[in-house]
């Protein structure tokens, strides 16, 4: 539900902070996904899924898990967002 996407927005947060700063620690990210790149946007994940989710009803469910395309319009729909609204107000 939303508290995952949002526990993964601050896994990103910090990953993109330690990258910006140089740091040679590995995020906690990276740690679990070493194959993980560059994100060059801040992903409004929270956001994306309740705008997703206010559409498609997925936390109404009870027998049918998120798919990986769900999923993938998410992430899609957070990258949307955050190049509309790159000051965060959207």
């Amino acid at each position: 539900g939303p508290d995952t996407f949002s526990h993964f927005e601050v896994l990103i947060d910090e990953h993109r902070r330690l990258e910006k700063e140089g740091n040679s620690r590995p995020s906690r990210l990276k740690q679990l996904v070493p194959t993980v790149g560059t994100f060059h946007t801040r992903l409004p994940l929270r956001q994306a899924f309740g705008v997703y989710n206010d559409k498609h009803f997925l936390t109404k469910r009870k027998h049918i898990q998120i798919s990986f395309n769900e999923i993938r319009h998410i992430l899609n729909l957070a990258q949307v967002i955050a190049m509309r609204y790159p000051d965060g107000t959207g």
